[in-house]
């Protein structure tokens, strides 16, 4: 685990690991927003992951798809609402009815 500072000078803890012959670097959070005794907790909860034969780079993807599908699902349902809501307002001919 370090401190990786970019060019921009911005600060973040990441953590290099080998899994499957490959190696991964995790993002672990931010620094100063993500303490190190957080950082820390969160690099045993990864090699936590190694141990039990999950890549935590693979499970981030899944959790990033996961979250990206209930946002797309709630837009989808605030504006089915929008739509149904503004129904008084719309001519009552066929071109207007949704499909």
């Amino acid at each position: 685990m370090y401190l990786y500072v970019s060019p921009a000078g911005t600060k973040s803890w990441r953590l290099d690991y080998a899994f499957g012959g490959k190696r991964f670097t995790h993002t672990l959070g931010k620094y100063p927003q993500l303490t190190l005794a957080a950082a820390r907790s969160k690099r045993g909860e990864i090699k936590q992951m190694l141990q039990n034969g999950v890549n935590p780079a693979a499970d981030k993807k899944i959790q990033k798809a996961i979250a990206h599908a209930r946002i797309k699902d709630t837009f989808a349902a605030i504006g089915d609402d929008w739509y149904h809501s503004k129904a008084d307002m719309r001519s009552k001919s066929g071109h207007a009815k949704l499909c």
